[in-house]
């Protein structure tokens, strides 16, 4: 291998990825209809479903990139690298837009949003309402390569038995996003386990995943607690935590009907391109809908907001991933990487 250039990276069986790309609109979508500053119970609640879904396939797709990874500097450093230029790049820069925006204009997208307020949210010590998520996917980003190398010392036939125990520990703690993290780990190693690679009935993966959606969204108005305040959510963390890992693991083995719903193109556009979504998409409404009214709010304010998210993904997000790639190959040229 000649210096400056990466390894190729390991072959990976693509098949549950189409499908996640939807998973991954699927919760952009709820999260986005929240950020629309409804006050219906059920928005609000889908706000907070989506940012589950959210933290759970995180911590599938880590899995699945990254376990079982190297005890390599090398390996991890170069995971660190991409995840920074990923996620956090992207993250400072819109800030960085909506505080010079705020100061110059009447354009107030948030409440209380001052220069010290966007230096907090650089730091990751707060979050502003739709910003909140964050500073917990960094975090986990941080911890992951312990769990990763922890898991190296593990004999292979245990890591899954491990990984459960570490996931029910954590619901048990009541460590609430960690426990959806973790559950995701658990969804992966569980779909690339040998016992459901020989016992795949394609049907029966598609109709378990449809009956785990159904009760996500059916079950909540049957709970006198969520009726009563919607953030009472995060107390039934033993109950949606384990229906998302069956809903990741049934959608990543589903080849029938809700792969042709997760799997099209638009789902998968709208999946590669949901975390720009996510960072623009709800203040972008907003600022467009104080010189509209009516009608052309929405129908302006959504097209707007989608547009300019998608400039913001080509423009910010892809050259920032680019950089990260760039750098990767400079300072870990030996380094396996990943497609994530």
């Amino acid at each position: 291998m000649t210096p400056g250039t990466a390894a190729t990276p390991p072959v990976l069986d693509e098949k549950p990825l189409a499908n996640l790309d939807g998973v991954r609109a699927f919760a952009c979508l709820l999260v986005l209809d929240n950020h629309l500053q409804s006050s219906s119970w059920f928005q609000n609640l889908n706000g907070k479903l989506g940012v589950l879904i959210f933290f759970t396939l995180s911590g599938f797709l880590m899995g699945y990139h990254y376990l079982p990874g190297e005890n390599t500097l090398r390996y991890w450093g170069s995971f660190l690298v991409r995840r920074f230029f990923r996620v956090y790049i992207p993250f400072f820069i819109v800030l960085l837009l909506y505080g010079i925006l705020h100061s110059m204009s009447y354009y107030h997208v948030f409440d209380a949003f001052s220069w010290p307020v966007v230096i907090d949210h650089w730091r990751l010590i707060k979050g502003l309402e739709r910003f909140w998520t964050v500073r917990f996917e960094i975090r986990f980003y941080l911890f992951f390569p312990f769990i990763a190398l922890a898991l190296l010392w593990v004999p292979v036939n245990l890591r899954l038995p491990v990984l459960i125990f570490l996931w029910v520990l954590l619901m048990l703690l009541n460590f609430i996003f960690a426990s959806y993290f973790i559950g995701g780990l658990v969804a992966q190693q569980l779909y690339r386990a040998e016992v459901l690679r020989r016992w795949s009935p394609s049907r029966l993966w598609d109709t378990a995943a449809l009956i785990g959606l159904g009760l996500i969204f059916v079950v909540p108005p049957y709970i006198p607690e969520l009726l009563d305040d919607f953030h009472n959510i995060w107390d039934f963390t033993y109950f949606f935590a384990p229906l998302l890992v069956l809903i990741l693991l049934c959608l990543a083995k589903a080849e029938g009907y809700m792969r042709l719903i997760f799997a099209n193109k638009a789902m998968r556009f709208t999946g590669h391109i949901s975390y720009s979504l996510y960072l623009v998409f709800g203040p972008a409404y907003l600022i467009l809908g104080y010189s509209l009214h009516g009608f052309s709010t929405i129908f302006f304010g959504l097209l707007g907001g989608f547009l300019l998210s998608y400039f913001f993904y080509k423009w910010v997000e892809l050259p920032s991933n680019a950089l990260g790639k760039r750098l990767v190959i400079r300072l870990f040229p030996a380094t396996l990487i990943s497609g994530l």
